[in-house]
């Protein structure tokens, strides 16, 4: 269930829900939960020719009709639709929206139900959970727990993969700088977030960040999956991991990028992220 978009086709959802469609208008995904600090995504197909397991018995609402995924994913048990839940509007159109390369379709058999697709090669951020659109279907992910739901017309999964990275070593861990932060899970996983020092709405160049409120939304965001890692602990520890996603485009998915672990600093792509035995500033104010 790899993904591998383009960095320039993957954006942060800065909005406290977001709604998309697959181009076919089949697949319909509904981002929600933020502001109750428990993000999840609720995917449903219009069309399939798959049948679910059988209902347990604990579900009295409907079953087998939409996928869901926040810390775990599941089948969800619902008496409601996410249908529409969202409707495109031109006037206001979502922060993630990219005219020359996403569309607007009506889902399923009414007319009534305009929604922004996602097109095909694009990936959304929300949260800790990302969602990536091909001709295959729709797929999403939780970065921390790597739990995946897979959708399309003839089939589904929310099966984990088998391996997720190369143990990381002396490198997991969280490290911090002025403006950025870096996690490494222990499996491998390694999510950057740093502020890019230009605004959306001043230039939508990516990266750029978005003010929400009084919050700044940091617009770099690199996510990388460990290949190979120093076994010994003494320094440097040097690790090689490939990115999977990317909102930078000086940082290509499918590429390999360094990490270096020297007194208590870990340095990738020109930035120093500080552990606990770092020197005082060392890694900015």
């Amino acid at each position: 269930m790899t993904t591998t978009p383009s960095p320039l086709l993957t954006d942060v959802v800065s909005e406290d829900q977001a709604e998309f469609a697959s181009p076919s208008g089949n697949i319909l995904c509904l981002f929600d939960g933020k502001t109750d600090h428990t993000p999840y995504v609720r995917c449903t197909v219009i069309a399939r020719t798959w049948t679910p397991p059988p209902k347990p018995s604990n579900c009295d609402l409907d079953w087998g009709n939409d996928l869901e995924l926040a810390d775990t994913a599941s089948i969800a048990c619902a008496g409601d639709s996410i249908l529409g839940a969202i409707q495109f509007k031109s006037a206001s159109p979502p922060s993630w929206f990219r005219p020359s390369t996403d569309s607007v379709v009506n889902v399923g058999a009414r007319d009534d139900t305009p929604t922004a697709t996602l097109s095909y090669g694009r990936t959304l951020v929300y949260g800790d959970l990302f969602c990536s659109s091909d001709r295959k279907g729709v797929t999403c992910s939780n970065i921390a727990t790597h739990a995946p739901v897979m959708l399309a017309r003839a089939t589904f999964s929310t099966t984990p993969p088998t391996a997720i990275g190369t143990p990381a070593g002396a490198l997991a861990g969280s490290w911090l700088g002025h403006g950025r932060a870096l996690d490494i899970t222990s499996d491998g996983v390694v999510t950057i977030e740093y502020r890019a020092n230009s605004l959306c709405s001043d230039d939508p160049t990516p990266p750029c960040d978005v003010t929400d409120g009084n919050t700044l939304r940091y617009g770099g965001l690199v996510i990388l999956r460990v290949a190979t890692a120093s076994t010994s602990a003494s320094p440097p520890v040097i690790a090689r991991a490939d990115v999977v996603i990317s909102t930078d485009p000086a940082f290509v998915v499918g590429s390999s990028q360094e990490l270096a672990l020297v007194s208590g600093v870990v340095g990738w792509g020109g930035m120093t992220f500080c552990g606990p035995d770092a020197e005082p500033f060392a890694c900015g104010a």
